[in-house]
This record gives C-alpha cells, structure tokens and sequence, in this order.
C-alpha cells in the first residue's frame, strides 16, 4: 500500500510517503510527530533551503511561532 500526503507552507513543502503491507489507511489516522516532536529535528532533511539556520527543515514543524525575519519579511511586504 502507497499513501502520500503533503503540506505547503511560507515556501516549506513537506512530502510524506508511507510502504506498508497489511494496513489500511485507516489505521494511520494518529499523529505522526512532527508537531509533538516524536520525530527529531535530526531525522528531518531539506534538499535546499535558503538560510539552514532560519528556513531549515528543523522549522518544517507545524504550529511554530514565525522566525523574527519572517515576521519582518510579511510586515515589509504587508502580507
């Protein structure tokens, strides 16, 4: 069984592909860890990123506060 599903957000793109044999999708419909930090920032990676230390795959977590620049970037810009 193949399930994808992927989030987009503030130019983050997270894609998440699951191979399982003997489950159904419904039986993955708990959290996964990215919010709760069950899955590390060390287990996450990035193809590219722009600046590692502020738009990094450690900051692909959802509910995050936004980093000083971003909030910066969206004032300047009137977002």
């Amino acid at each position: 069984m193949h399930y994808e599903f992927g989030y987009h957000a503030l130019g983050v793109q997270l894609r998440f592909l699951s191979f399982s044999q003997g489950s159904e999708i419904k039986d993955c419909n708990g959290p996964l860890g990215l919010t709760n930090g069950r899955i590390r920032d060390d287990q996450l990676s990035a193809s590219s990123s722009f600046d590692s230390d502020s738009t990094g795959p450690q900051h692909a977590r959802r509910a995050l506060p936004l980093a000083k620049r971003t909030r910066d970037n969206l004032r300047e810009n009137r977002i």
